[in-house]
């Protein structure tokens, strides 16, 4: 973080007043801050068109918008055209080229500060501010929602149509502490903290300080996972599907706290258990249903995120031609949190041959359109949206 950057000045000017949303909350203490942060989330969705169109572009793309926005000579005319159809796609059609956190975590890549301020500007705007959850909370929603819909089961805070989905500041702001719920002016400031997490702008995070240790850590990682290929008795001698299976296992046992603490929750929220009611539920039964789903073929857009993330892994594992990169494994986590819940998926061409091809077949999977990150290619898939949707509203007057 930058050392003169001052919190509450910040907030300040941003139009954010402090002390009139405390006593705001002093004053309306009827919700929990868990519950205010629930709402928080469903009035922002809320705002969000049911007919709008999301749209994920790989980093390249956002980079190239950035060169074009800055009037860098090098970039090519058609990128410039790009860039321009997708302002008017954002201004004047319901079409969002949302972010993630891990987009965010691929910006800290960036070396020149003036280069990322931009990538921030221009993303806040062409997202307006809609970004795919944060993997751990959306293995957690992922979980939720498929219990809720196996078992028929409404839960009134859990929005089944847009769970994946949140403000960028709400998932990449300032944790929010653990308090004491009885104490009423501790409750009263959680609140104004989710207030002014909700106010910040996407294109102020870099006052937020850079962290590029992630780069580091996929280094280490993908040399980890080839180094299981070459070494590890059969890593690879299996055929796609058998992998897939495997891979998929493998995900939920990864992920079994956050599923399990899911299952918890949702068994508490629809049969009003209380701690030790619910310290009796045998949870590990529960989960290992989840592999056998997926075994048998009724796993169904269940878990999307793991699928995709598992389905990679297990090609690559397949394809013995090929072997993990640090930039492989940033894909695959962009594909797995954003290709299941947007209509568009535009990444670069050898992952979107992957994503394709059978057995995977993520597109046709989960009704997305996948394009390599050609201009031409989406410039053509622009007019489509354009034409496929209703015409800018233009003003009689």
């Amino acid at each position: 973080m930058d050392t003169n950057f001052a919190p509450k000045e910040y907030l300040k000017n941003i139009g954010f007043e402090w002390e009139e949303r405390f006593n705001y909350h002093i004053a309306n203490s009827g919700t929990t801050p868990e519950e205010y942060l629930l709402l928080k989330k469903y009035d922002f969705l809320t705002s969000i068109p049911k007919n709008a169109i999301k749209i994920y572009i790989d980093l390249n793309v956002w980079i190239n918008f950035r060169d074009v926005h800055m009037g860098k000579n090098t970039i090519a005319k058609t990128w410039s055209d790009v860039y321009q159809k997708a302002i008017t796609l954002n201004e004047f059609y319901n079409v969002y080229f949302v972010a993630s956190p891990h987009i965010f975590l691929e910006l800290q890549k960036q070396k020149k500060i003036d280069e990322y301020k931009v990538l921030l500007d221009i993303i806040g705007k062409l997202s307006k501010e809609l970004t795919i959850e944060n993997p751990i909370q959306l293995v957690f929603d992922e979980t939720v929602f498929c219990l809720s819909d196996l078992l028929k089961t409404d839960l009134p805070f859990f929005n089944r149509e847009n769970y994946a989905w949140d403000k960028a500041a709400a998932i990449l702001g300032v944790p929010l502490p653990q308090i004491d719920q009885n104490n009423e002016g501790l409750a009263a400031l959680s609140k104004v903290l989710i207030d002014a997490v909700y106010r910040i702008p996407f294109r102020d995070f870099g006052l937020f300080g850079q962290n590029d240790e992630s780069e580091d850590t996929m280094q280490i990682l993908s040399n980890k996972l080839n180094f299981d290929l070459t070494h590890k008795p059969g890593v690879r001698g299996k055929n796609l599907e058998e992998l897939f299976t495997e891979e998929f296992q493998g995900s939920i046992e990864a992920s079994s706290k956050i599923i399990n603490q899911a299952i918890t929750q949702f068994i508490g929220w629809k049969y009003n258990m209380n701690s030790v009611e619910l310290a009796k539920v045998e949870e590990k039964e529960i989960i290992n249903a989840f592999p056998n789903m997926f075994r048998f073929k009724k796993i169904k857009r269940y878990f999307p995120s793991l699928q995709v993330f598992s389905g990679l892994h297990a090609s690559v594992r397949h394809d013995k031609a090929k072997k993990f990169s640090q930039n492989d494994l940033y894909d695959f986590h962009h594909a797995s949190s954003a290709l299941p819940y947007c209509q568009y998926f535009i990444t670069d061409n050898p992952l979107a041959q992957r994503l394709n091809t059978k057995p995977l077949e993520f597109g046709k999977k989960f009704g997305t359109t996948i394009l390599p990150a050609k201009p031409d290619v989406i410039l053509q898939a622009f007019a489509e949206i354009s034409q496929a949707c209703p015409l800018p509203y233009v003003s009689k007057n």
